[in-house]
């Protein structure tokens, strides 16, 4: 019987994109055609998840049993999720510092798809892991790209993500980064040995039903306390958390209503928004991005300077900006700046408001 049987799964669970074999030393030994999978006998099979829909943090949490973290964490992590917890899936892992802890979140859907996949192609798994966390940490982010264009992304304080390249070189612009040295299949085979495992709470590894009838009684009473805790903490806090929600969800409409006149109805401002970035990517050949990028950068760097609105044009292949400056001399100095980065700035008037000068700027990329 073969040692470990590890299969790759995309970012919603639903589909497994490749399988290998690999030994107890955790070396790669082949690769096995999907279709063959439930003919593979092993002693266990670990589930490796695109990490594109997993959020991990790293927090520090009171010491309490996980038990009691697995009901207590969706209120303490509200703030973290722009949709909120109710749908999500968290899982902890203690760093053995102090009270920090690793928090994983991930959607219960994703999940139950994931874990339906495995068991579909006749497998049960031991664990489920974003592949990101089979990275090893370094004093700089660790970078790896996978065979499906996805760049796998280690922090160094023990969190870190999966992006498309181009967006996490946005992400790691200010951040040390190197690769990580490691291949494709040298990182698979680190799950040989992972403790980072999604598989906890109601998606705990099935065990003897003895074993659960006792801890179903222990978390009777420990689900009481925290749900009273749990409700304690939401009456004190759900007013001020929803004025910052609805205010931060309203910012962002207008944003986006702004840089995309064309959608007339929003019904998921996040998947809306990634949907048109996408858009504008392959039909302008990623001149919003580029454009974008270099405007946010200026304005990061040059001190009082602030984008007031922003508008991309998809025929034209222009961004228009609205931007305000504490003084004309700024704006022309950032008008400079963006000429020198190799943009073509058109100005369509400055004004006076206030104690700011607001200017229009339309940036092109040359021809």
């Amino acid at each position: 019987m073969n040692d470990y049987l590890v299969i790759i799964l995309d970012e919603t669970g639903g589909f497994a994109t490749g399988a290998g074999l690999i030994n107890k030393a955790g070396q790669w030994q082949k690769a096995v055609p999907v279709s063959d999978i439930s003919s593979v006998g092993v002693e266990q099979a670990i589930a490796v998840l695109s990490g594109a829909g997993v959020a991990v943090w790293r927090e520090s949490l009171p010491k309490l049993p996980q038990a009691k973290l697995q009901k207590i964490i969706p209120g303490m992590m509200e703030d973290r999720l722009a949709d909120g917890s109710g749908n999500m899936h968290f899982a902890v892992w203690p760093l053995g510092e102090k009270n920090e802890q690793l928090v994983a979140a991930v959607a219960q859907d994703v999940m139950d798809r994931a874990l339906a996949t495995m068991r579909r192609l006749g497998v049960e798994p031991t664990s489920v892991v974003p592949d990101f966390m089979l990275l090893a940490t370094g004093e700089s982010a660790q970078v790896l790209t996978g065979p499906e264009g996805l760049c796998q992304v280690r922090l160094p304080d023990g969190t870190g993500f999966t992006a498309e390249e181009s967006l996490a070189e946005t992400m790691l612009v200010e951040a040390a980064a190197q690769p990580s040295g490691t291949s494709w299949h040298h990182m698979l085979g680190a799950a040989v040995e992972s403790s980072f495992n999604l598989q906890q709470g109601r998606y705990a590894g099935r065990t003897d039903i003895t074993a659960w009838l006792l801890w179903f009684r222990r978390a009777g009473l420990l689900a009481v306390a925290a749900l009273l805790l749990w409700v304690a903490m939401v009456s004190l806090e759900t007013s001020r958390l929803q004025d910052e929600a609805d205010a931060t969800y309203a910012e962002a409409e207008a944003l986006f209503r702004a840089s995309f006149p064309d959608v007339k109805r929003i019904a998921n401002l996040r998947a809306q928004a990634r949907q048109e970035v996408m858009k504008l990517r392959q039909q302008s050949g990623g001149e919003f991005l580029k454009l974008s990028n270099l405007l946010f950068e200026q304005t990061s760097a040059q001190e009082g300077s602030l984008l007031e609105g922003l508008r991309f044009d998809n025929a034209r292949g222009e961004l228009a900006a609205t931007i305000s400056f504490t003084s004309f001399a700024d704006g022309e100095a950032f008008k400079k700046s963006l000429t020198q980065n190799g943009v073509m700035v058109l100005e369509g008037g400055s004004r006076q408001e206030g104690a700011r000068v607001v200017t229009d700027l339309t940036l092109r990329s040359p021809s």
